[in-house]
């Protein structure tokens, strides 16, 4: 049977055929008559052909819609035909039928954004730019976004797993906090939602006052699973808004160029020789460097995609700790040790911590007899290095070591990439696909990692070692990675 627009569609074109018809009748007769009915009748027939076509890019070829009578329809943008749709609601006005109650959301009003804007008020902002943590119902701190990090001076670091009580002393108005909580959440049903209002100095932007919101997150069973907390921050200098969207967008564009960058290098590197040869030569499976005992105790910091600690922990005893911070790394990450992971240190295993690495807030001191870092300390500027490395000193045992490798002032990544070709070509393993992931990963290093790479020569990296708290450099080289990286191990 033809569907109603269909028909519609005919009709429009069988007027538009009439008028032209008519036209033609007074060309020849020169009726005026004529002329005023042709006119109309093309325009409306142009009309409602026209309209239907214009419906049918939106709705399909064979899906045309003109004037829906249901006002519903007409608001409504969907992929779905509306032969599609309309079996859809058909099914949910029989379904409120047979149950004598409404389907949640099918008796909405219609949402009139400038006078609902209201009711966006107080929801969950989705954006990036908004700074959030997560608690559990224990109000133990369990995550938090890079935009909190900026806001309130990576303040959460170290502490996740702890009470929020550890973040909230460290509020200028700490005490109305507290006495709020003691109000609305002591001894009583916890609320769906929350709002207060919170204050903490940033020693880059000053006062920083945040209408922080605490949404309820339940967990399957209904019952509360933690809590999603965002804060909408206001700066007592006005200045510092857009210092503070700068330093963001700056730190979303570095955490983008990692996260593209770990969907290619990993398939790259791994299929040559130079890179694997990289990590021989840092875990001193070679001879130049110590060999790292079977039962110690590592930290990977920066660990990337996992190579390296997976590495360590095959075939062996040892207790890796992996801390990386970017989220599609942390995936590989997880992928690539997920036959080793442990979640505590009475073992063997590959632990995977979630956390910035210029802060080891939360890690004993004198605790590793080892600290890895490939290609990452250049990836700070010389303060955070500074700091990243003092904190590595102070949770290597004494006579513990560091091992730092990386890109140098004098490295040519075009014999670096000339190299890893010749070797993919030689494997056999230079593919199309393989050879658009190689220039994927060489113009990340040339045009968005270059900024980066050439800071330091090695006697700087060294400088900053012994700078740090560490007693002796124990080897050094130049002349890693197809000569364009260095490994320095530094002992506490």
């Amino acid at each position: 049977m033809m569907n109603e627009s269909r028909i519609t569609k005919i009709v429009g074109v069988l007027i538009f055929l009439i008028g032209v018809v008519l036209l033609f009748c007074y060309f020849e007769k020169g009726d005026r008559a004529a002329l005023l009915a042709a006119v109309a009748m093309i325009l409306v027939g142009g009309m409602i052909a026209c309209g239907l076509l214009l419906r049918s890019i939106k709705s399909g070829p064979f899906d045309l819609v003109f004037f829906p009578s249901d006002d519903t329809e007409s608001r409504t943008v969907s992929p779905l035909s509306r032969g599609e749709r309309k079996k859809r609601t058909t099914y949910v006005k029989k379904a409120t039928e047979s149950r004598a109650v409404a389907v949640p959301g099918s008796d909405a009003p219609p949402f009139k954004i400038l006078e609902d804007s209201e009711v966006l008020k107080n929801m969950p902002r989705a954006d990036v730019l908004t700074p959030m943590y997560m608690l559990d119902s224990k109000y133990r701190i369990i995550d938090w976004n890079g935009a909190f990090n900026l806001a309130f001076d990576h303040s959460m670091a170290g502490m996740r797993g702890t009470t929020v009580l550890e973040w909230v002393y460290l509020l200028e108005n700490y005490q109305e906090v507290i006495d709020h909580g003691l109000e609305v959440f002591s001894g009583k049903e916890p609320p769906a939602f929350d709002i207060e209002t919170i204050k903490f100095k940033s020693r880059k932007y000053g006062l920083v006052t945040g209408i922080k919101r605490a949404f309820q997150v339940p967990g399957d069973d209904g019952k509360c699973a933690g809590w999603l907390l965002t804060i909408e921050p206001s700066f007592a200098d006005p200045k510092m808004k857009y210092v503070f969207w700068q330093d963001l967008f700056a730190f979303l564009r570095k955490t983008l160029t990692w996260s593209e960058y770990a969907l290619s290098y990993n398939n790259v590197l791994n299929n040559t020789d130079v890179y694997p040869q990289l990590l021989s030569d840092i875990l001193g499976e070679t001879g130049e460097i110590t060999a790292i005992p079977p039962d110690a105790r590592v930290l990977d910091l920066g660990a990337g995609t996992g190579n390296i600690s997976r590495r360590l922990v095959e075939g062996h005893n040892r207790l890796v700790v992996a801390m990386e911070n970017n989220p599609i790394m942390l995936s590989f990450l997880r992928y690539q040790c997920e036959d080793y992971i442990c979640y505590d240190d009475r073992g063997y295993g590959v632990m995977i911590i979630k956390q910035d690495i210029r802060s080891l807030a939360g890690i004993h001191d004198n605790y590793f007899d080892v600290v890895i870092m490939n290609n990452v300390l250049y990836s700070l500027e010389e303060e955070d290095a500074l700091t990243c490395l003092r904190e590595v000193c102070r949770v290597l045992k004494p006579g513990g070591e560091a091992r730092i490798s990386g890109p140098q002032k004098k490295t040519n990544l075009d014999k670096l990439f000339k190299q890893i070709k010749k070797e993919l070509k030689k494997k056999d393993r230079f593919s199309p696909q393989m050879e658009r992931q190689y220039n994927h990963v060489k113009m990340i290093n040339k045009y968005l990692l270059g900024p980066m790479l050439f800071k330091w020569t090695m006697a700087d990296v060294e400088a900053m070692a012994l700078n740090s708290g560490f007693q002796e450099i124990t080897f050094h080289t130049d002349r890693a990675y197809a000569g364009q990286a260095m490994i320095v191990c530094a002992s506490k």
